[in-house]
């Protein structure tokens, strides 16, 4: 090891996904590692659980519990970031970034596990088209969650460094396809022997698979309409089953081009379980989502158009995120680029991987291979002015910019304004981000007061507005009085009230007093529940089966197989007779057979979730 980095802190970096979520270090052979869990997954759920013993659960048991206690789960977090209001979980109420500070404090045990207990500082990855809003709260859940976070990269760029770390000799324009679970970015990087210059970005943060999720919801739901006249969106239990099932659904269309759908039960009605049985081809799968898809193509060519280069121009194009899964995708590309995009790193891995590299870099431990990386300003920065308008008349609220988009950072720019009133004193300076000529259509950053104006007719008084937009993508934003040389210096991360260093304490000591009561690695016995769990039967007697009698036959076997393997593990020695029947139906495919196998076997598996 560098002796100069004996006693320094330990870095790593972080992949905050909407879906999963992923922490990465560089590891002795100089190479950037997943850290995996306690169970050895590399990926871990971004979801959140209390249970009934007010215990708190991350990861993939959260995942599970979705279905039978929504109320006390929480998904798609990243998709709240920066937003004022809390989420609702169990009898609780959370921040978005006290949610993901709980995400992120899972990952930091096993940080700790790997790499030693004690602080350590986090290079946590973005969307690139993250306001600053969304930035400066991604920081804080990483500060609530006991991490140093000295730097956000954004995830395009940190894909780009974990594929610039094996091709440091190649000089090249590449593009980075960067589609999520919840957001869709792409930038163009430059590559030049060694150092990743980021020319630009484009993107969108709510676009993702969630959306194509709710795409296959709808269409189940419409099943159901048509089939029973029941919109299963109306119940929460019912609305996460489909979108459980949406998720198998959309992850098997990427491996086959027809699925065949067998849902038992989604909803109840008259003491009687209503399901889904039917099937879905990829052709139906790809229509449902081709607007999104288009759109992804749309910005794919803006981030071309606003680098000033041809198709052409591009020799790679890397997928980054679980999405690129999806065949379209490949094909729009190849299409497109006349080339096919390369999956050379794990597109799932790739930013958790590039965010470790970055912290490798920042750390020193990838000095020998001199790697740098340059990012942009993914949107236009300004304050608000007196602006003509339409009609030639003066009136508020214009939009002046003062750094432009796809600006290289960290930069530091400045602008002269002058008073507009006869003896003004003070005066507001609004700040926004966006690309519209007219502040109502940007987004609001915060606002500060610059006062002690000396008295002067209007136009007579200078202030200079300066803007310094930093390598984590967060503005500080500079007033002076020309003629009195007075300064005032506000940094936009500790304007808004809920960034404030009183109501930080605060966040850190509700998820601390959150976190005590966690007395298990694991749901109790107690709190485990299916999605049977889920319904209200006033008389098991009283429970049906859906129509199997005109199910086609294929349906009923991948029925069978599915009861298998749920009751597998969980019956007694003499309970095993159902296993043998349920093997007799599958193996004489007999309609009669396999509808009695279905009934025993689904009426035993009910009796095991209710005892």
């Amino acid at each position: 090891m560098n002796n100069e980095l004996v006693g320094k802190r330990p870095i790593v970096g972080i992949d905050l996904g909407t879906t999963n979520s992923s922490v990465a270090y560089i590891n002795a052979s100089g190479e950037p590692e997943i850290i995996t869990s306690f169970k050895g997954e590399k990926l871990i759920p971004s979801v959140i659980m209390i249970d009934l013993n007010n215990q708190v659960v991350v990861g993939q048991e959260a995942k599970d519990a979705v279905i039978a206690m929504p109320e006390r789960t929480m998904t798609a977090v990243k998709r709240k970031m920066g937003q004022k209001d809390e989420l609702p979980i169990a009898d609780r109420r959370l921040l978005p970034e006290e949610a993901s500070a709980i995400i992120l404090k899972e990952l930091k045990k096993y940080a700790d596990a790997a790499m030693g207990e004690g602080e350590k500082e986090a290079v946590i990855t973005v969307p690139a088209y993250f306001t600053d809003e969304q930035r400066r709260a991604t920081k804080q859940a990483g500060e609530i969650a006991g991490f140093v976070v000295e730097r956000i990269i954004n995830e395009p760029t940190a894909a780009a460094l974990a594929y610039g770390l094996n091709n440091l000799k190649k000089k090249a324009n590449i593009l980075v396809y960067d589609l999520g679970g919840g957001t869709f970015d792409v930038s163009v990087v430059e590559m030049m022997k060694g150092i990743l210059e980021v020319k630009s970005s484009a993107g969108d943060n709510f676009l993702g698979g969630e959306d194509f999720d709710w795409k296959l919801v709808d269409f189940l739901a419409e099943y159901m309409i048509k089939t029973y006249d029941v919109d299963p969106r109306a119940s929460i239990q019912a609305r996460y089953i489909l979108k459980t099932e949406a998720e198998k659904i959309k992850i098997l269309l990427s491996k086959k081009v027809v699925v065949e759908i067998a849902i038992p039960i989604v909803v109840v009605k008259d003491h009687k379980p209503l399901g889904i049985y039917t099937q879905i081809t990829r052709e139906q799968f790809e229509a449902m989502i081709a607007e999104f898809l288009d759109e992804t193509m749309v910005l794919v060519k803006k981030a071309l158009d606003d680098a000033q280069l041809d198709v052409s121009e591009i020799r790679d194009v890397l997928l980054v995120g679980g999405s690129t899964a999806i065949p379209k995708v490949e094909q729009l590309l190849k299409e497109y680029f006349n080339k096919k995009p390369k999956k050379e790193i794990h597109p799932e891995e790739a930013v958790a991987l590039g965010a470790a590299v970055q912290a490798g870099i920042k750390s020193g431990q990838l000095l020998k291979q001199q790697l740098i990386a340059t990012d942009v300003a993914p949107f236009a920065m300004g304050i608000a002015v007196l602006k003509v308008d339409a009609t030639d008349r003066l009136k508020p609220g214009g939009f002046q910019k003062i750094i432009d988009r796809n600006t290289t950072i960290p930069v530091r720019k400045s602008e002269p304004f002058t008073t507009c009133c006869d003896g003004q004193t003070t005066v507001s300076i609004e700040v926004y981000q966006g690309e519209d000529e007219w502040v109502e259509h940007n987004h609001f950053l915060g606002e500060f007061l610059v006062d002690g104006i000396p008295p002067a007719p209007a136009g007579m008084e200078g202030i200079n507005v300066s803007f310094f937009y930093n390598i984590n993508g967060i503005l500080e934003v500079t007033a002076e009085l020309e003629s009195t040389g007075k300064k005032v210096i506000v940094n936009m991360q500790d304007e808004l009230q809920r960034d404030s260093m009183e109501v930080f304490r605060a966040s850190v000591k509700k998820i601390e007093a959150l976190l005590e009561t966690k007395t298990a690695e694991h749901l109790s016995s107690h709190t485990q529940m299916s999605f049977i769990d889920a319904f209200d039967f006033e008389d098991e007697k009283d429970f049906g089966y859906p129509d199997l009698e005109n199910q086609d036959l294929k349906v009923l076997k991948q029925e069978l197989e599915q009861l298998r393997t749920d009751l597998s593990g969980r019956i007694n020695v003499d309970e095993n007779q159902i296993l043998e029947l349920i093997e007799a139906a599958i193996t004489t495919q007999e309609r009669s057979a396999m509808i009695e196998a279905i009934e025993e076997a689904t009426d035993l598996l009910i009796k095991l979730d209710l005892d």
